[in-house]
């Protein structure tokens, strides 16, 4: 006998997914938002996954001050 207990008809419950790290979901075309130089490559690893599922395009470029690196922006553009 096993010490599991069995329970039928019982509907798969949906994942809990609140915290996300990127507000992709909540970006409108030409929305954009700022990140650390150092999470670029994390960001548009994830930009690009997320767009895959959901249909969207996301776009990092560098931000300067006088010639020095600041951060980055990631901009949704479709």
């Amino acid at each position: 006998m096993s010490e599991y207990q069995i329970e039928k008809g019982v509907p798969l419950e949906k994942p809990i997914r609140e915290y996300r790290r990127y507000p992709f979901n909540d970006m409108e075309i030409g929305d954009r938002f700022m990140i650390g130089v150092d999470a670029r490559d994390k960001v548009s690893c994830s930009a690009y996954l997320f767009g895959r599922r959901h249909g969207k395009r996301f776009a990092i470029r560098l931000v300067k001050e006088n010639g020095v690196v600041i951060g980055a922006r990631c901009w949704r553009v479709i």
